[in-house]
């Protein structure tokens, strides 16, 4: 017999359409000073105006770390039950009395050349690791694609000027006719400008 939901999934055909995605490079480095990862928090992907509907992570390098896992859960309603029948739904749902209202899914080891997918309805955070030899340095790295809603357009990087300030003098000489002010005049420009950050106002 089919599932009640069953009815209600469809298909979304995405091919030839122009996507926009966030893309994020991240590198966790354990050393023999600093040897464990103690974990990340629970957390959905993104902030409301940013529309992501979906993430994609591919790990691309694991060196010598234990295994690591990605963990998933979800948002639930309080199930009907009788009065005071603490035990009965720890038992059948794992929810605890006045606990958070979260159901866990399961959890992916996240090893090397694995790509995980999954839609930003879940919460999710990486597990503990910690350093196989801790004579020596561990490192994971991985790549995400955070799949912006389709039927939404949000502000491109496209339409945004660089925001760095260090390359800001190279893109005013660019510029006609700027470029043919003396660098001097140039660098006056970079300085008196507001709108750039440094690395370290951006950290």
């Amino acid at each position: 017999m089919p599932s009640s939901t069953s009815s209600k999934m469809s298909n979304i055909d995405l091919r030839g359409r122009k996507l926009q995605v966030i893309v994020k490079l991240a590198n966790i480095v354990l050393t023999p000073d600093n040897p464990k990862y103690p974990g990340g928090v629970w957390h959905v992907e993104g902030m409301e105006n940013e529309h992501i509907v979906a993430t994609g992570i591919f790990y691309y390098f694991n060196s010598n770390i234990t295994q690591s896992d990605l963990q998933f859960r979800t948002v639930i309603r309080e199930p009907d039950y009788q009065q005071s029948d603490d035990r009965g739904v720890r038992t059948v749902y794992g929810l605890t009395n006045e606990g958070p209202l979260n159901q866990i899914l399961g959890e992916i080891i996240t090893q090397e050349n694995r790509c995980i997918v999954f839609p930003n309805i879940y919460q999710h955070r990486v597990a503990p690791f910690q350093l196989e030899d801790r004579t020596q340095s561990g490192y994971r790295k991985i790549l995400v694609f955070f799949l912006v809603d389709p039927s939404i357009r949000i502000l491109s990087t496209a339409n945004v000027p660089p925001q760095q300030s260090h390359w800001m003098p190279t893109i005013i000489r660019t510029i006609s006719p700027l470029d043919q002010l003396p660098s001097i005049i140039i660098e006056l420009i970079h300085k008196r400008s507001n709108r750039c950050f440094t690395c370290s106002e951006c950290k």
